[in-house]
């Protein structure tokens, strides 16, 4: 019999070296809950103070950043990145902005066949806005500022991980 996160042995006896092969064989397929490292990001705002704050708290916890000044421009970046195979694992996208706002962006990006984890990063968290963003295809939204524990959990609620 076979369970989805344990490895669990046949009716047959066990000796103590199969115990240990079993014990090794569980860890192995757990799932991790560690914070994810090394994501390729693209860190979509137009101003470029929270831009540089968000880029330097990233690339402090080893993850790439590209950088994006509008919608527009955000989803250009993801369809290069994924015509060569190299789509981003994540996006902060910024609510307001010129050009093309963070919601028309995050609904280009899925029609367009985007499967990054998107994640709105806005000062304005009233719930109808949040459900707004989540319904043009946002995974999660965040407050401005956020913490970086906050990030971590959605990304591994999302299947991003260590």
């Amino acid at each position: 019999m076979r369970l989805p996160l344990f490895n669990v042995p046949d009716e047959k006896k066990l000796s103590d070296s199969d115990d240990e092969e079993v014990l090794q064989d569980n860890h192995e397929s757990r799932i991790s809950l560690e914070p994810p490292t090394s994501l390729s990001i693209l860190a979509v705002d137009d101003s470029q103070t929270n831009q540089k704050l968000l880029c330097c708290l990233l690339q402090n916890h080893s993850h790439t950043i590209w950088e994006a000044e509008d919608g527009k421009e955000a989803v250009q970046k993801m369809v290069r990145a994924q015509s060569k195979g190299k789509p981003y694992d994540s996006i902060l996208m910024d609510y307001k902005m010129p050009v093309m706002n963070g919601l028309g962006a995050c609904q280009k990006m899925r029609i367009l066949g985007c499967n990054s984890v998107i994640v709105g990063v806005t000062g304005n968290v009233m719930e109808e806005n949040v459900e707004i963003f989540k319904g043009c295809g946002a995974n999660g939204v965040l407050p401005k500022p956020f913490k970086l524990s906050e990030l971590d959990q959605l990304w591994i609620e999302h299947g991003l991980t260590s």
